[in-house]
């Protein structure tokens, strides 16, 4: 095998919550979580042990950047304990202010989205007017440590790298490791994780990582790709097959790429049931292909019925939903052990369960049984 396709299905074989929850790009997510980090009554039991390392790590790009008046000795004098950390305070993602050491910091945090309005100037003109006699210590923190776009930015901010904040990560277990809970430390070893294969650009970025797969095996992987939509259609043959063995108890009813739909005859006769007076809409089952399961999903409709207070109704309903769709306006009915006084609901009262949305509705009706009723139309 590929050794980089090898490495590629480790990585995302690997489990991290951060993958699992979606966040691992999410801006304020990793501000909240540095934020915490820097906080010395957070919870992570590391009082300033991350916040004063970040602070030198800063500062010592300041100097070799000439950016800024802060520097390591600066911050090795600072006595850190009236420390004060904020998120999207004035829009700033993080905000750093201690008046005890006579400075505010503030940390504009930039993984995926651009500078716009003029942030970065506007931030620090707050901050200074709002904190006036403390030193400014602004920080630009990026993937990849690039300056503010303006020039002007760039002469007061300090570029940093996530690279700095996962090393540090790296040192903090080291150093730490064993004075702080196995929870923190378990989490703050997947979060450094998660900032190499999603954020930086490192050997162990997914995404960098399925580019180079993919430019050394681009003929084979297009093949692949256009090969794709017969592989998908292999799962129709196997129901097909189901519904002509059963013939004439079920008959087909239509195909398309995406689904297929089948009915039973006997149905027929229950005119209750039927979607409209002149018969043209038939209770039945549809198969749909389901793109979060890599499967089929079976969908079952009596169209006939419509959600009235009180239980079903024979009447019928108009059909509303997902245009284009062959599930369109799905509602779930639940079997309820009650006699249904119009008689004609498989011998039991139906009633609807509705949820709070269309889109609601169409992930819930997929996830019920293959005995669950769902009104619609063809």
């Amino acid at each position: 095998m590929d050794e980089g396709l090898e490495r590629l299905e480790d990585l995302l074989a690997e489990f991290n919550p951060f993958d699992v929850l979606k966040i691992e790009r999410r801006e304020t997510q990793h501000s909240a979580l540095l934020a915490w980090l820097l906080d010395p009554r957070g919870s992570h039991g590391l009082r300033d042990y991350f916040l004063r390392r970040f602070l030198s790590e800063a500062a010592a790009k300041a100097q070799e950047e000439g950016v800024g008046s802060v520097t390591p000795l600066d911050v090795d004098g600072w006595d850190l304990g009236g420390i004060e950390v904020a998120t999207e305070r004035h829009n700033i993602d993080i905000l750093l202010t201690d008046e005890g050491d006579e400075f505010f910091c503030i940390i504009e945090n930039k993984i995926g989205a651009g500078e716009h309005s003029n942030q970065l100037a506007r931030y620090l003109r707050i901050a200074e007017s709002e904190y006036e006699g403390l030193v400014p210590f602004p920080i630009f923190l990026t993937p990849d440590g690039i300056e503010p776009e303006s020039a002007g930015d760039a002469g007061r901010y300090v570029p940093l790298g996530y690279e700095k904040v996962a090393d540090l990560i790296d040192r903090t277990l080291r150093t730490r490791g064993s004075s702080i809970s196995t929870s923190v430390s378990g989490f703050l070893e997947q979060y450094a994780r998660t900032l190499r294969r999603h954020v930086m650009t490192d050997a162990d970025n997914i995404d960098e990582l399925a580019l180079q797969i993919y430019n050394k095996h681009r003929a084979a992987i297009d093949l692949i790709i256009k090969a794709r939509p017969a592989l998908e259609a292999q799962g129709w043959d196997v129901l097909d097959s189901a519904i002509a063995q059963y013939e004439p108890l079920l008959q087909g009813d239509g195909n398309s790429k995406w689904y297929h739909r089948f009915y039973a005859p006997e149905l027929e006769g229950i005119p209750e049931i039927r979607g409209g007076t002149d018969g043209r809409q038939r209770a039945g089952c549809c198969c749909s292909r389901s793109s979060t399961t890599q499967g089929l999903s079976p969908w079952y409709w009596v169209p006939g019925l419509r959600r009235r207070a009180g239980g079903c109704t024979t009447s019928p309903r108009q059909t509303t939903g997902f245009p284009g769709s062959p599930c369109a306006g799905p509602r779930n009915l639940v079997p309820h052990s009650t006699p249904c006084t119009a008689g004609r609901c498989w011998g039991r009262k139906v009633r609807l369960s509705p949820t709070t949305s269309e889109a609601g509705n169409r992930s819930r009706t997929r996830s019920q049984p293959f005995s669950t009723a769902t009104t619609g139309g063809w």
